[in-house]
């Protein structure tokens, strides 16, 4: 068995069915638009041949989100095994009634999912869940699996996130204007990392009152250790940088390894501060965020996006992960040096010829600017109206121009060592 888990994380950037429905009919991703299934199938033969180079023998665990159905996570499956000769890759599933059902169908209004795909010879999912939003709308919502090494029989829980976009829910939105919904995402992704890592309040409350009393087994202070060191992975498409406050400050993801620290650090400095002084360690306990590391920021000024309205790349893709990953408290360690934002092959500069840029000192503003080469190059089709051929069935029938490119985002990658 491998001693490694090589991950991806991929904003898909629109991967829709050519169904319509009753909410995506109105949307520009439908047949009636151009989007049939030969530009569908050429956008997912594009994605795996990305998904395929950015590991020797292909990812072992892949998130993505911003596509719509099972359906479509099937067939990346299918052209992967094409691609790669694997058979076992499996999509995460969702546990109705005690049975996990593949795929997690979220309430996003535009019908876009978050999805985990694992290999089924190195991980068996234990668990699965789908956690909602609650705003006044429906959003994306956080898919949750609880997997098993099976080498070594380390647990690995998985959080994949798509956090609210900052274009607003109209052309007109300022850019921060949903700052505050990101926020929401934000306290709710806390919450089950807390939910996680920590006992809840009844079970604390049932807890002798020293650290150091035995309570079924192990002395208090171990058994809070242990849960502390719980292996999380936390990735996904946030829409807001690793120094945003969403970031930062809803989810405590930090770059500071020293503040995630061991429980009885914890309490030491929290009964040196004077206003602690005559509080319980189970206060202590229940007050204390759970603080994550985010291992991105050795990545800056690189970014996975490059976004319009600020004409900046953005690291708005991330890996974020608990104590137990960074250290390698359960079995699994987080390998830093493998942090990597995957652009090889997918840059505007190696998909389109020099004559479609500015020259150097030569600026033209029918061309490209020069530093746009850098760019994610996203999926392009034709706009209008075509039969299911690609062919335009507007003025004389000539073959539209050919689908090409991949999506908006660089996909993201790291290694997890196995202990």
């Amino acid at each position: 068995m491998k001693d490694t888990i090589h991950v991806v994380f991929w904003n898909l950037g629109n991967l829709f069915d050519i169904q319509p429905n009753e909410i995506s009919s109105n949307l520009e991703f439908t047949p009636n638009k151009g989007w049939n299934e030969k530009v569908r199938d050429i956008k997912i033969e594009n994605l795996t041949n990305i998904i395929k180079s950015t590991f020797d023998t292909g990812p072992d665990l892949i998130g993505v989100c911003e596509i719509e159905n099972a359906f479509l996570a099937e067939k990346l499956i299918d052209e992967l095994k094409k691609l790669l000769g694997r058979d076992d890759y499996q999509i995460a599933g969702t546990n109705i009634d005690g049975k996990l059902k593949p795929y997690h169908k979220g309430p996003d209004l535009r019908g876009i999912d978050t999805c985990l795909i694992y290999s089924n010879k190195i991980f068996e999912q234990l668990d699965g869940h789908g956690y909602m939003i609650n705003f006044r709308f429906p959003t994306r919502d956080i898919f949750y699996a609880k997997l098993r090494v099976l080498k070594n029989n380390a647990k690995l829980n998985v959080l994949v996130n798509h956090w609210p976009s900052r274009r607003g829910r109209d052309d007109y939105s300022e850019l921060m204007d949903t700052e505050y919904s990101r926020y929401m995402a934000a306290e709710h992704c806390g919450r089950i990392v807390d939910s996680i890592l920590k006992y809840p309040k009844m079970e604390i409350e049932k807890f002798p009152n020293s650290v150091d009393l035995i309570h079924e087994g192990k002395t208090v202070l171990e058994k809070l250790e242990e849960r502390w060191n719980v292996n999380i992975l936390v990735m996904g498409d946030f829409n807001d940088e690793p120094f945003d406050k969403s970031i930062m400050k809803y989810l405590y993801a930090t770059p500071d390894k020293n503040l995630l620290r061991k429980w009885n650090r914890i309490f030491r400095l929290a009964k040196e501060d004077f206003k602690n002084r005559d509080k319980t360690y189970k206060q202590i306990y229940l007050e204390q965020p759970s603080v994550l590391f985010n291992c991105m920021w050795n990545l800056y000024p690189n970014g996975s996006l490059y976004f319009r309205k600020t004409n900046s790349f953005n690291l708005f893709d991330q890996f974020i992960i608990s104590r137990g990953l960074l250290c390698g408290k359960q079995g699994l360690k987080m390998n830093l040096n493998s942090i990597n934002i995957n652009t090889q092959g997918m840059t505007l500069g190696e998909n389109l010829s020099e004559s479609k840029f500015e020259q150097e000192n030569n600026y033209d503003e029918r061309l490209i600017p020069l530093e746009f080469k850098r760019r994610p190059m996203s999926f392009e089709f034709d706009r209008t109206k075509n039969d299911n051929n690609n062919n335009s069935i507007y003025g004389n029938g000539n073959k539209s121009r050919l689908p090409t490119g991949y999506s908006d985002h660089f996909p993201i990658t790291c290694t997890i060592d196995i202990l």
